[in-house]
């Protein structure tokens, strides 16, 4: 099966002394002091979004590939990201956690779904 990545433009550009970082596709625009930070830091915010378009089912926007600005960079992201499918996996979790959730009447793996979703969005914040 041949793989093949989503490729998006972004916008990079100096201004005040800061780079940014502009993804038009997305509405996503982030600061960094380097090229490699603010390339981590847009490419994670892309990849929350696409992880949040795919969660919804709604279509991703199409790549404007023919953007002709100056400071166009384009970001690689993996395109098993865009794909919103489930996949069962083996946990070893404490049992007082377990007891826990099922005192709750918690969907377990529903529940840990939501706290690595919840995580990823905290660790993808611009700071």
């Amino acid at each position: 099966m041949l793989k093949m990545n989503l490729i998006y433009p972004v916008i990079k550009r100096k201004e005040h002394g800061t780079l940014s970082f502009h993804s038009k596709d997305f509405n996503l625009h982030v600061e960094a002091e380097s090229v490699p930070e603010g390339i981590r830091k847009i490419k994670d915010q892309m990849v929350l979004k696409i992880t949040e378009i795919a969660k919804s089912g709604n279509p991703l926007p199409d790549p404007d590939l023919e953007l002709d600005e100056p400071g166009v960079i384009f970001i690689e992201i993996d395109s098993s990201l865009a794909k919103y499918r489930v996949e069962r996996v083996n946990m070893t979790i404490p049992v007082n956690q377990l007891k826990w959730m099922d005192d709750r009447s918690l969907n377990k793996s529903n529940y840990v779904s939501e706290l690595i979703w919840e995580d990823m969005k905290r660790q993808t914040q611009i700071k």
